[in-house]
């Protein structure tokens, strides 16, 4: 298991635009727990850098016609209800333009909770104990210091104090745009990552994406392109049939952050040892993940929580794009051999979780997961599988994945 904000930009950072942005930050006096008009331009330049086409009327064409032809296989493969929203095609940009809003509500309580941490990282004792008290002030000491030398080290103190704020959000931008920008080139989809994250729940195909995914697997395009369209229907069909899904998934994380410390002390004395005519050392400790969140026992059970509600509904899609394309695609199996590899390489959701949320998406959660949803569909039809998904405490848990004898005993007594 990893922390949030763990994966930087390969290299040191470009130092000039950050203290650009610092500036402008603290000049407004507007800064969040992340910047993200910094965020959204590193992830604009990271996809400059694809040189992706743009996406063109007859893909657009070919997107709504394979979608329709996806939502008839479904039909016959899950009883969750069609979507009646169309359709469309999107270049990386529009990718993450289109899905930034969701990103901010996933990613800010985390940054939050850590940018609070650096708000009483000095108190009046510790002050006391660093040196940095003025003389005569009740209760923190200080006596021995030459005459103006504390009050010249406290106003040192308050500059990086003001600053450190903001510079983190600088650099949690920077770190978050890098991740969407290589998230932006990768993505097949806009429910690529497990989690609804467009605002209209219109099932959405990425061409460049599906094209780079591809590549090497010596599988027709078509077929590769139906293959993504089934998965991406599917999973639309499952985030608007039980919208407290995704509700419950970011309910999740928004009290794992609530519950997350930073490491103080550390903080403490990694800036006093900061010259403050050096600001680029201050910049160095933010990017050597001095801000890391501590995970305790307690977030780590939230973490569980949230990848298994992920797993089960990446299982779930699994087990019903089998079901619908199985006869159709004759390249399937290649296919799904080739998405597995994919996730445990650490495709786009893996990716995702891991650098900004700290959370590892196992693999292994999601072949239990639809192994249990094939086991339940055999055992009672698809109509009852897709029923469970109607109220959260239907669905099975982690201990039903490590145990799915159980979940069906249960099943059939009900």
């Amino acid at each position: 298991m990893t922390t949030p904000f763990g994966m930087g930009p390969p290299g040191a950072p470009d130092l000039g635009a950050l203290l650009q942005r610092l500036g402008r930050l603290m000049s407004s006096g507007s800064a969040g727990p992340v910047d993200w008009t910094g965020a959204e331009r590193t992830a604009l330049d990271t996809i400059r850098r694809l040189d992706h086409p743009l996406v063109s009327a007859e893909d657009e064409r070919d997107v709504v016609s394979v979608m329709t032809t996806a939502q008839v296989w479904l039909d016959e493969a899950c009883a969750l209800p069609a979507l009646t929203t169309g359709a469309r095609a999107w270049t990386p940009t529009q990718w993450l333009t289109g899905t930034l809003p969701a990103w901010r509500v996933i990613i800010e309580p985390v940054a939050a909770k850590v940018s609070a941490g650096t708000t009483d990282l000095f108190t009046g004792s510790d002050l006391a104990e660093l040196g940095f008290a003025p003389p005569g002030l009740p209760g923190l000491g200080g006596g021995d210091l030459p005459p103006g030398a504390a009050e010249q080290m406290n106003g040192m103190l308050a500059v990086l104090m003001s600053a450190l704020r903001p510079l983190a959000a600088v650099m949690f931008g920077a770190q978050v745009g890098q991740a969407l920008g290589q998230m932006s080139g990768e993505v097949m989809s806009g429910g690529d990552i497990g989690l609804s994250i467009t605002a209209d729940h219109v099932p959405t195909l990425i061409p460049f994406g599906i094209e780079r995914f591809g590549a090497g697997l010596d599988v027709e395009p078509l077929q590769i392109v139906h293959y993504v369209a089934v998965r991406e229907a599917a999973r639309e069909r499952l985030f608007t049939a039980a919208p407290w899904l995704t509700a419950r998934t970011r309910d999740a994380m928004a009290e794992y952050a609530g519950g997350l410390t930073v490491d103080v002390a550390a903080i403490r004395e990694a800036l006093t040892s900061i010259d403050p005519g050096r600001p680029e050392m201050m910049a160095e400790a933010l990017g050597s993940g001095l801000l890391q969140p501590q995970v305790t026992p307690a977030q780590q059970a939230l973490l569980v929580r949230i990848e298994t509600l992920i797993a089960l509904a990446e299982g779930w899609c699994d087990v019903v794009v089998a079901k619908a394309a199985g006869d159709r695609l004759p390249a399937l199996p290649r296919l799904t051999e080739a998405m597995r590899r994919r996730r445990a390489a650490g495709g786009p959701a893996e990716k995702a979780f891991r650098a900004l949320v700290g959370l590892e998406l196992r693999p292994r959660r999601l072949r239990e997961a639809a192994r249990l949803w094939s086991l339940i569909g055999h055992a009672q039809g698809d109509t009852a599988r897709d029923e469970l998904w109607r109220h959260p405490d239907l669905v099975p848990d982690a201990a039903d994945l490590d145990d799915p004898d159980a979940f069906l005993a249960g099943l059939g007594r009900g």
